[in-house]
């Protein structure tokens, strides 16, 4: 899987917008403590898995940690993380509205335009999507 994009908004540290071109070979983060670093793989993470293995508690839990702090309680937001990789697009979200988390929406659209939605069916489709990736030469197996 190669990801190409990675667009973050409102989620932990990051506030409004922001987009990473990961398209390069070399991607380089560096920043003082809590500007981010940590939080940007937080977002891979939770876009891929809706988890978070270094945070405890539930969804409902996890969805309040994830959502920046700095936006006040009384704007309504959504917190979101997009992923496109191999003219795919992975997308987790939910709203905050006057402080009350909604509920988590996951989908893929693919690059022939289907949608799938829910965890169960992102799964699938990235375990699909991974395995195609996957040769074996002589054996040992090797990741494209």
């Amino acid at each position: 899987m190669n990801i190409q994009k990675l667009i973050i908004k409102n989620f932990k540290n990051y506030m409004g917008e922001v987009v990473f071109d990961l398209s390069k070979e070399v991607i380089l983060l560096y920043g003082a403590n809590g500007f981010g670093k940590s939080s940007f793989f937080d977002a891979i993470e939770w876009c891929l898995t809706g988890k978070i293995n270094r945070f405890d508690g539930s969804e409902n839990e996890l969805k309040y940690d994830i959502a920046n702090k700095r936006i006040h309680i009384e704007e309504s937001f959504e917190v979101a993380v997009a992923l496109e990789f191999d003219g795919n697009t992975l997308i987790r979200y939910f709203n905050v509205t006057n402080g009350n988390v909604g509920n988590l929406q996951v989908r893929i659209i693919s690059k022939d335009e289907n949608v799938h939605i829910g965890q169960e069916q992102i799964e699938n489709f990235l375990k699909m999507h991974t395995a195609n990736s996957i040769t074996y030469e002589r054996g040992k197996s090797q990741i494209e």
